[in-house]
């Protein structure tokens, strides 16, 4: 039997850039890196009953969030801050060059849904 065990990464890659999920199975939605290239957007969707974190591991990303409800939006960059966003609020990431940034959710995808919002949040 092996000392390391070792799994293949699954990337998933389009004109945004790239994004991978670290666990499988329940903890599939566990840390999340997402890359940013210059002048596109992730995101989009808010959970209904989880919160996320954000932080910015290089480059410069801008975390957008707006509260469906009210309309009431706010925006920071994630230059050397972490930034939490609350169960209910839309959010998505901006970048105007490329940016990577770690995504953390406070719940498993079976205690959380997601509900996709199109356009800006």
């Amino acid at each position: 039997m092996p000392l390391i065990r070792t799994e293949p990464v699954e990337i998933r890659e389009d004109a945004r850039g790239a994004l991978s999920k670290f666990g499988r199975g329940r903890w599939r939605r566990g840390p999340t890196w997402v890359e940013l290239r210059p002048g596109t957007s992730r995101g989009h969707h808010w959970h209904a009953r989880g919160g996320e974190w954000f932080v910015a591991v290089s480059g410069v990303a801008v975390l957008v969030v707006e509260d469906p409800s009210t309309g009431a939006r706010e925006q920071v960059r994630l230059d050397g801050l972490r930034a939490r966003v609350e169960p209910g609020l839309a959010h998505a990431l901006y970048a105007e060059a490329p940016a990577l940034v770690l995504a953390l959710a406070d719940r498993l995808p079976e205690d959380d849904e997601t509900t996709v919002r199109r356009g800006p949040p």
